[in-house]
């Protein structure tokens, strides 16, 4: 569903060129380098902010980032750890980001999105039981934080289908049913279209 890196939400002040480069620049270039597919070179900028600013407002920033990074070049296992190292840290979820549309959440995220990465991950390699543990986390422990109600919805109905899903993988096909019946009128804020197929296919 996703596999973007957080861009924090900024304001900067002016400095001369002559200036030291603020962990905010290598954030910044890190994000740059990132879009541009340079992952491992993004992942150079996110790790000197760790290493040298822990205390800096962009920390939780780059430490998702780098975790994001990671998985792009394929050592999920470095990347596991850091998302749960996330979760098991109290950064504050509603710290903003830079948006590239109104319509786009400002909020991070950091725990929620560091519980779907890692249920995706686990998912991916076909571990259904500890993916459904992350989903379900995700549902009821690190909630999806946004301003818009149309979000969380569609946020919501995402998380039932992958939740049904790791259960369908699991042989528990009553609970799948279970958790997808429960969607199938909840539809007034977003689509359930992918919800009601897969229950009718089942």
């Amino acid at each position: 569903m996703k596999d973007k890196i957080l861009i924090v939400f900024l304001i900067f002040l002016s400095h001369s060129v002559f200036s030291q480069k603020m962990p905010e620049d290598y954030l910044n270039e890190g994000n740059e380098l990132f879009g541009n597919k340079n992952f491992k070179e993004a992942l150079g900028n996110y790790e000197y902010i760790i290493n040298n600013y822990p205390e800096s407002s962009v920390y939780p920033f780059a430490l998702y980032n780098s975790a994001v990074s990671y998985e792009k070049i394929n050592q999920t296992d470095r990347a596991i750890k850091i998302y749960e190292q996330i979760i098991s840290t109290s950064f504050d979820d509603n710290l903003l980001k830079s948006t590239n549309s109104i319509m786009e959440n400002p909020y991070a995220n950091f725990s929620f999105n560091s519980c779907i990465d890692l249920a995706n991950i686990y998912y991916g390699r076909e571990d259904f039981d500890e993916a459904l543990n992350y989903y379900i986390f995700a549902d009821t422990a690190d909630l999806f934080t946004s301003f818009c109600g149309n979000a969380v919805a569609e946020m919501n109905i995402y998380l039932k289908e992958k939740i049904a899903k790791c259960y369908l993988k699991t042989g528990e096909k009553k609970r799948a049913i279970k958790v997808l019946t429960k969607e199938i009128f909840n539809d007034l804020f977003a689509s359930n279209e992918d919800v009601v197929n897969l229950l009718m296919k089942i």
